[in-house]
């Protein structure tokens, strides 16, 4: 179970997020490879993703060479370009990654308004094999609808787990007679008022 700056980090970034919908990877087959299907569930709903690999990846269900499960038993592994698109508009992702040692990695943003935008992933000082990290991105004005990392090399494995998206949640516009009670009242206070003055 993870402890430390990287829990500190996960609980920074859900307590920004009015809900959020997790995949931990444990409703996936051990060994299940790209093309993965994705079932976000929570409290946004349930998103649906599906993960494609330009190369090697794997749900696995055991730490090997610094790459771990964060929660439950399964995570992705993973030492190559992998893609997830959602079925939805997100607004916010996050994941701890383990095993970020020196290369950086690249997370690829494809904008729904069009375009993309890159996110460096980096450790600020070399780090040893099993080491873990949060990254969180909360992205209100520009939604995506994937997301490619980029960078993982074949001599330098990552595992994900706990990926957590956000989506823009609808602005609640009172109903009609909902603001006429709220006039009514305040019309009869200030009628009250003038009466027993």
């Amino acid at each position: 179970m993870p402890n430390g700056s990287a829990v500190q980090a996960k609980n920074g970034f859900l307590s920004q997020l009015p809900g959020n919908s997790i995949e931990d990877f444990e409703n996936s087959t051990e060994k299940d490879t790209s093309p993965l299907d994705l079932s976000f569930t929570g409290g946004a709903g349930t998103i649906k993703g599906t993960l494609t690999s330009k190369g090697s990846g794997t749900v696995a269900n055991s730490s090997v060479d610094g790459v771990f499960p964060t929660s439950g038993k399964q995570f992705w592994a993973t030492n190559s370009q992998f893609s997830i698109d959602f079925d939805a508009p997100v607004v916010a992702f996050g994941f701890f990654l383990s095993n970020i040692k020196t290369n950086p990695l690249i997370l690829r943003l494809a904008l729904v308004g069009g375009g993309t935008q890159d996110l460096s992933i980096a450790t600020t000082v070399p780090a040893p094999d099993g080491t873990l990290a949060y990254f969180g991105l909360i992205h209100i004005d520009n939604p995506f609808n994937s997301a490619t990392f980029i960078g993982a090399t074949s001599t330098d494995g990552y595992g994900f787990d706990d990926l957590t998206i956000g989506v823009k949640q609808a602005e609640t516009v009172p109903e009609p007679s909902t603001v006429l009670g709220i006039g009514m009242a305040l019309g009869l206070a200030a009628l009250f008022k003038d009466k027993r003055a």
